[in-house]
């Protein structure tokens, strides 16, 4: 008779092979997870999102964290799908999801979604959260390492004069050459130098299926043609990086 496996004792193992990683230990999560289909249907779908998150795998996440929000969508399962869109790099699939949860405010749900903001270069966005924040929470307006980060970051598009709005349309720009180029984007991030002046954005395509040094060059021969108002403020840096097989 195989013995009941509990879900909570998955969370444990993946939190483990998470601080040290071994190839054993994954297989060993994958294989019992299959039996835990026995017991928790929708908890095997969701570790095997959760697992298909951390190695990177977009398609088979989404897909087995959908199924899992078909049977039981929990606070505690659509909050697990937001984090694996984060690991992805999903960072606007992710603030969809901190949208949803939000007909029930909650803490931890307008602190994620402050800090995706500000990784998905949102200022505006975060801003809100923050103030949202402040209602459930005001004692947090004396942290004044909250208060800092926003401010920071929100000072640094002043410095650099690019709006979300601004920054969207250079970025759409790079994806065109990314679709033309017939490759696949496996991560995107957007890093905020906000260190030492020159302040600027930095969105980072890792991708698959293209040279990325080709597709930089195109990108500046595009962004020369149409010399979109936005570029004259500076403050804004592209990377294509490879995509690790």
């Amino acid at each position: 008779m195989i013995p009941k496996l509990k879900f909570d004792d998955f969370i444990v193992r993946i939190n483990q092979y998470l601080q040290q990683p071994n190839e054993f230990q994954l297989r060993a999560i994958e294989r019992d997870a299959k039996a835990l289909k026995q017991f928790d249907l929708a908890g095997a779908y969701l570790i095997f999102g959760i697992l298909a998150a951390i190695q990177g795998d977009l398609k088979a996440a989404i897909l087995n964290h959908e199924h899992n929000l078909s049977l039981a969508n929990t606070f505690e399962n659509r909050f697990n799908y937001l984090t694996s869109l984060e690991r992805l790099g999903q960072l606007n699939k992710a603030l969809e999801q901190v949208d949803l949860l939000l007909f029930t405010p909650r803490p931890e749900v307008l602190m994620t979604g402050m800090q995706l903001s500000i990784r998905a270069a949102q200022p505006n966005r975060a801003k809100a959260y923050y103030y949202k924040l402040l209602k459930l929470l005001p004692e947090l307006a004396d942290d004044k390492q909250i208060e800092t980060d926003l401010s920071n970051t929100l000072q640094l598009f002043r410095a650099t004069g690019l709006s979300d709005m601004e920054l969207s349309e250079l970025n759409t720009i790079a994806q065109t050459v990314i679709a033309d180029f017939g490759a696949t984007v496996s991560y995107t991030s957007t890093l905020m130098n906000q260190w030492e002046a020159p302040y600027f954005v930095t969105t980072e395509f890792k991708v698959q299926g293209a040279d990325p040094v080709d597709m930089l060059f195109e990108l500046a021969e595009r962004l020369a043609e149409k010399n979109p108002p936005a570029l004259q403020k500076g403050g804004y840096h592209v990377t294509f990086s490879a995509a690790s097989a």
